[in-house]
């Protein structure tokens, strides 16, 4: 755990302050956007009460249950008190009867930081969401066995059991959940959601969403047997090139700061953007072994 959260974020706003604020702006919304766009498709997946969406000008807020790994709140400008902010946000989460869960960066501003440490949070992740042009060459990998499908919404249950497997070694107290998750996922029809097969048989999964002419890299995932063979890298060359074709600017991913995943997307030429940290208040809510829904395997 990072015991000085703020410094942290004052030297990622300083590595991405070459960056113009619209596109600081857009990758900062990105993944609250991803979510948005899945969020009504997981009503009929997880038990009442129903989810409940709150947006304004700098945050976006999900509730589906207290102990639901969407319930959280993304908060992405600094153009408003922090204090009336923080009470709005805590406010709508507090009548639901759930703790307050907190997605931010650098571009947040300090004064939430300050408020957030008067108000006893705590950081307890951080996320390092990686860019990368795509006017810029990427790196290339042939696994000739390999073949690279993109699915329909029909093939919803393919998608999520493929993906569970290649998560389930890693977070084993999460399968349920991202089973109903990748269901909604790829039914929403809002992702492109891609699997790498060898034969008849999935060994890697990933999905793709669309933002403003971001492109952000969703769950990729591969099963343990054929990790480190190059198929995370066909993905991911595969997904940029789905990118590029969409007509996107750049490519954005989550990964957890150095993982395998941020080491192949250093590869691929992703540089770093800003850290995203995670903040709640210790009354039972337990980030330590789900990943947020939008990181890479």
């Amino acid at each position: 755990m990072n015991q000085f959260p703020g410094v942290t974020m004052q030297i990622q706003a300083q590595l991405s302050a070459s960056m113009d604020p619209n596109t600081h702006l857009r990758l900062q919304k990105i993944e609250a956007a991803a979510m948005a766009a899945l969020f009504p498709f997981m009503e009929e997946r997880i038990v009442s009460p129903d989810p409940i969406l709150g947006i304004t000008d700098c945050s976006m807020s999900f509730f589906n249950g207290r102990d639901c790994p969407l319930t959280r709140c993304f908060l992405f400008s600094s153009n408003t008190h922090a204090q009336d902010l923080l009470d709005e946000v805590e406010n709508f989460f507090a009548t639901r009867g759930s703790n307050t869960v907190l997605e931010m960066s650098a571009v947040t501003g300090g004064a939430i930081f300050k408020e957030l440490r008067r108000r006893i949070y705590e950081c307890t992740q951080e996320i390092h969401l990686l860019y990368k042009p795509l006017t810029e060459d990427s790196l290339s990998k042939e696994i000739p066995e390999l073949t690279i499908k993109v699915l329909t919404t029909k093939d919803a249950l393919y998608w999520a059991k493929a993906s569970v497997a290649g998560w389930a070694d890693q977070t084993p107290e999460a399968v349920q959940f991202i089973t109903r998750y990748g269901q909604a996922l790829v039914k929403s029809g809002k992702f492109t959601a891609l699997a790498a097969d060898i034969g008849d048989k999935p060994v890697g999964t990933a999905c793709l969403f669309v933002y403003e002419n971001i492109a952000l890299l969703m769950n990729g995932s591969v099963v343990k047997e054929h990790r480190g063979k190059g198929v995370h890298s066909v993905l991911t060359q595969a997904r940029l090139q789905l990118a590029k074709k969409q007509g996107c600017q750049y490519a954005a991913v989550a990964v957890i700061p150095q993982s395998q995943s941020a080491q192949i997307f250093t590869a691929h030429g992703f540089k770093l953007a800003h850290t995203r940290q995670t903040w709640h208040k210790l009354t039972g809510i337990d980030e330590t072994n789900i990943k947020h829904i939008t990181d890479e395997s």
